[in-house]
């Protein structure tokens, strides 16, 4: 992750800089290169659990964002997870498909 690196050095203390990351090795990579917030894609919440536990104990400033597989019905479970943002995709994923077609007549 040098690009992590890179970015802290020029950017500063006044942006906060996101990083995913999907198991333990790369969450401590992140941190310790000074990742703001930790990303959680499609990651159960057990697992979210465990990487926000490991991230407090490294960092106790740090953010942690949910996204993908999460519903209005689990967003609770990821939450008391330690999740501190948590996305839904509900606009994207969840409507039904509708058939529209239409016929273009000359006037």
């Amino acid at each position: 992750m040098p690009a992590l690196r890179n970015a802290k050095e020029k950017l500063g203390h006044a942006q906060k800089l996101q990083v995913e990351v999907s198991n333990e090795k790369e969450a401590r990579t992140a941190i310790d290169l000074g990742a703001d917030i930790l990303i959680f894609e499609s990651l159960s919440a057990e697992e979210v659990g465990k990487l926000t536990k490991l991230g407090r104990s490294l960092s106790p400033s740090l953010g942690f964002e949910c996204s993908g597989q999460i519903t209005v019905a689990n967003a609770r479970t990821y939450a008391e997870a330690g999740a501190s943002v948590i996305r839904i995709n509900l606009l994207q994923s969840s409507p039904a498909a509708m058939d529209i077609s239409f016929v273009v007549q000359p006037f």
